[in-house]
């Protein structure tokens, strides 16, 4: 299961933004003045590295999936336990609460276990406006770290292969129609946070 760890490197615009994110998981005080504008998430503006991975229907889905839209990128797996469970539930409840459209993209990092029509499953618990995909364990590691949301896999539990987890962040990321992040969200973010930012930006 996910532990929902928070200690972010990310790489969008060098130093000064990992130190920032660094401050507003490890400072709540920090954190409330990165909250600017009134939203729920911490403000970003950078574009989304390009990518190329597998949909369950067998093709493959580019950035140009992100067009005319607005679009929550997670990073999980689909049994995770923990951080995944909490997350998808509030991204399923958002459809209830927003007027505004919006796609969900949840990406794998587990594809060796994550079988398409595993992955089709998840879709289908989120509804038409979901999409999972899965990719080539190095090509996924590198699209995760561009997004500053780097994960591990526990050794130790693959012993057991009912039990085994990953440790990763549960970062949500709310991609503008434009291909640029826009929020990040770290944890403990409800439904209703969600909708009122997206209603901000709609």
């Amino acid at each position: 299961m996910g532990t929902g760890y928070d200690t972010l490197r990310f790489v969008f615009g060098g130093g000064i933004v990992a130190l920032l994110l660094a401050a507003a998981v490890w400072m709540p005080l920090a954190s409330g003045l990165l909250k600017t504008g009134g939203y729920h998430g911490l403000l970003v503006n950078q574009s989304v590295p390009d990518f190329a991975l597998e949909n369950t229907r067998g093709t493959f889905d580019t950035a140009a999936i992100l067009n005319n839209r607005f679009t929550f990128l997670f990073f999980g797996y689909a049994q995770c336990a923990g951080v995944c469970v909490r997350a998808l539930a509030e991204l399923r409840e958002l459809k209830r609460l927003s007027q505004q459209p919006f796609a969900v993209l949840f990406v794998s990092l587990d594809p060796e276990r994550d079988t398409l029509p595993l992955l089709r499953t998840l879709e289908e618990s989120g509804g038409a406006h979901w999409t999972a995909l899965r990719g080539e364990l190095r090509g996924v590691q590198s699209l995760a770290n561009a997004f500053g949301a780097p994960y591990s896999y526990q050794a130790a539990a693959a012993r057991d292969e009912a039990g085994y987890q990953f440790d990763h962040p549960g970062h949500l990321y709310l991609i503008g129609p434009e291909h640029r992040i826009r929020l990040v969200y770290t944890t403990g973010f409800s439904a209703r946070e969600l909708s009122a930012d997206l209603q901000q930006f709609s």
